[in-house]
This record gives C-alpha cells, structure tokens and sequence, in this order.
C-alpha cells in the first residue's frame, strides 16, 4: 500500500514538470512612426492553437510550450 501512495505521489509530481515547460513571452506592440502602442494585435504560432491579443496599452504575454520555442511568431493587425 505504500509503495502504491509513494508512486501515486512521484507520478503526479513528474506529471507536473514535464506540463510546466512552458515559456512566457511578453512585450509591448507600438507604432514604429509615432511609438504610440497598438491595441489589439494578433500574435500567434502559425498552425497551432497558441496566441494572445494586445491589450489597449499594447502589451502582450505569449505562453508557449518550450518545444516551440524556435518557431516564428505572427504579429497581425488591420488599421
């Protein structure tokens, strides 16, 4: 019984490390004439389910698994 609880314990603990390899992207969208920031921006991974939009200050945080850390990110806007 306690071998079965010890490994109950180290599966859930493992389980969680290899879930939390994500990695946050963050930054600030801006016009690069007048430096002021872009609301709502896309930003994305193209052809997976990964993206975020800008807030209305231009602000974005992007978290990614790490696997896709060397992928290129889409910024796309209309206006």
């Amino acid at each position: 019984m306690r071998t079965k609880i010890l490994f109950f314990i180290v599966n859930i603990f493992v389980s969680q490390v290899v879930f939390s390899q994500f990695i946050t992207i963050t930054g600030k969208v801006v016009d690069g004439s007048t430096g002021k920031p872009l609301e709502y921006v896309n930003i994305y991974l193209p052809e997976t389910h990964y993206g975020t939009v800008t807030n209305i200050e231009g602000n974005f945080s992007l978290s990614i698994p790490a696997s896709h850390s060397n992928d290129t990110i889409v910024f796309a806007y209309i206006g």
